[in-house]
């Protein structure tokens, strides 16, 4: 697989990567959103918040494998519009074959509370 990374990566100071705010969390609930077939409406438990994600792997998943799965959350995104859907957060993925949005997760042994910041 070909990757994306650039020669030249634009540096960022640490001040700056600390700014962003990675949480895990579980997707509780998926479904359609009418009109779009590219994306899902989830909502997201961080523990000790609920908050709706619009998710675009609605090419890849059935809504049946993304529920119950823990997931990294961008949560200080600026929210945006979807669909008429606010957006709170980004669900962290990487490219894998085909274009398919391969989501981060951690291991399923390990506890974790739902919330728990990624640093």
């Amino acid at each position: 697989m070909e990757s994306d990374v650039k020669t030249e990566i634009e540096k960022i100071s640490f001040e700056d990567f600390s700014k962003i705010d990675l949480r895990l969390g579980k997707i509780n609930k998926i479904e359609y959103i009418p009109n779009l077939n590219k994306v899902y409406k989830a909502e997201i438990d961080l523990g000790s918040e609920k908050r709706i994600v619009v998710v675009g792997a609605a090419l890849y998943y059935k809504p049946e494998e993304l529920e119950e799965k823990l997931v990294i959350v961008c949560t200080n995104l600026s929210p945006r519009t979807i669909g008429k859907i606010e957006s709170k957060g980004m669900i962290l993925a990487l490219d894998g074959m085909d274009g398919k949005p391969l989501l981060l997760t951690i291991d399923k042994g390990e506890k974790v509370d739902l919330g728990s910041r990624v640093r």
